[in-house]
């Protein structure tokens, strides 16, 4: 069956198609692969012998992300043009179509982020069995309400998010979308990211407030998260799902390259989540666990929990993770309040969507499509108004002379 004529009704049901184990592995190829269809088919091809069961691009079209203008960031120890780079890894819809059919070939999933609605609808022509859409887009409402009437399998990070962020996506997306067609990952956006700051009693909160898949989206260096995400996801009862970025070898040029691991340590790290689960979960069916306790985690009314509850959580992790430090446990897993991590707080505002002149708009123009878009400002743009601050059913006019690149808030906008 080709991945083209494939269809699912629930995350639960696609994974189920790639495998019969309890940890669903994502190697996320993000930009490793340069642009270069040999580098891209190289990763599948590796992935896929590897016994990783889903392989993840990124469909960019730089002017969906970014504003031309804005500049120059540090990555990988090196200032960079963003938007320019991103150029560089535009590639016609036929290149995500073969890969997608590589993927097919290989029987590992082939999905894919889009950054807006063209990216979106080019992967729908695919046929895609499901998408993702990355932290920055979380609030990116006409990305979401494209997916919505597509009625998309999604899977979501969550980075620089608040949990009343996560719900108002999930409410964006309606009844088109069920619980049982999204799968929610913690994800903290920071290249590399603390394993303290991961929080991961979230995963519990999902489950309480979506009834969704969940999962991380693991931009740590080691393995600590990945292996206490198993324990808890085992203690549970729920499948384990995991994105981490891969690499077919180091490269600065690879916007990933600080977080991405080689193949050979993503098919290690995969089998040894496997077995943990496995060991878990046999704990757990024997009575040995003494797991009883476990249900203050999934009162329904909790967003966030207290610490003598967490520190006795921390002790049971720590009997199936005796290399990991009891404090360091108890710090990773937090307080399942979903919040950004303080290193996300700078990010927040620039990093996620708010509306920007794309063209210079005269005083009394109105805003619209041809002059305007929802992109990310980064560092050296100031972000606009968010969909929060926007006034959907009105429209907008310039209250005065605004320049290309330039935020568009209420206080130089006019509403009407």
């Amino acid at each position: 069956m080709s991945t083209e004529q494939r269809c699912f009704n629930s995350v639960d049901n696609l994974i189920k198609q790639y495998t019969e184990l309890p940890v669903f592995f994502i190697a996320e190829a993000g930009s490793s692969h340069l642009g270069s269809w040999d580098k891209a088919a190289s990763l599948v091809r590796q992935t896929a012998a590897a016994g990783i069961n889903a392989v993840k691009f990124q469909y960019i079209i730089a002017d969906e992300i970014l504003h031309p203008d804005s500049g120059l960031i540090s990555i990988n120890n090196r200032q960079q043009n963003l938007y320019k780079r991103f150029k560089t890894y535009e590639k016609p819809q036929s290149f995500y179509k073969k890969l997608a059919r590589l993927c097919s070939d290989k029987n590992i999933l082939f999905f894919c982020s889009a950054f807006g609605r063209e990216s979106a609808r080019a992967l729908s022509a695919i046929k895609v069995p499901a998408a993702k859409i990355a932290s920055p887009e979380l609030n990116y409402n006409r990305l979401l309400d494209y997916w919505k009437r597509q009625k998309q399998l999604l899977f979501i990070s969550t980075g620089m998010a608040y949990l009343s962020d996560v719900k108002a996506a999930v409410k964006r997306l309606g009844s088109s979308i069920t619980p049982s067609q999204l799968a929610l990952l913690q994800c903290v956006s920071a290249y590399p990211a603390r394993p303290e700051d991961y929080n991961l009693l979230t995963l519990y909160t999902f489950k309480n407030k979506f009834q969704s898949a969940c999962g991380i989206s693991d931009h740590t260096p080691d393995q600590t998260v990945a292996k206490l995400g198993t324990v808890m996801a085992a203690l549970a009862g729920f499948p384990f799902i995991i994105e981490k970025h891969v690499k077919l070898y180091a490269d600065t040029r690879n916007l990933d390259n600080d977080v991405a691991l080689s193949v050979p340590r993503i098919s290690r790290l995969h089998r040894e989540l496997v077995q943990l689960y496995n060991k878990v979960q046999h704990s757990v069916n024997n009575g040995n666990a003494g797991i009883d306790w476990l249900e203050i985690f999934f009162n329904t009314e909790q967003s966030y929990y207290n610490r003598k509850d967490i520190k006795k959580l921390s002790r049971l992790c720590g009997t199936f993770l005796p290399e990991i430090n009891p404090v360091k446990i108890e710090k990773i897993l937090g307080n399942g309040r979903k919040k950004p991590a303080a290193v996300e707080n700078e990010y927040r505002l620039t990093s996620r969507r708010s509306l920007l002149a794309v063209k210079d708009i005269k005083a009394g123009e109105p805003v619209n499509e041809h002059n305007s878009a929802w992109l990310r400002a980064e560092k050296n743009l100031q972000p606009g108004m968010t969909y929060e601050d926007f006034p959907e059913k009105q429209r907008l006019t310039a209250g005065r002379h605004i320049l290309s690149s330039m935020p568009l808030t209420l206080n130089n906008c006019n509403v009407k």
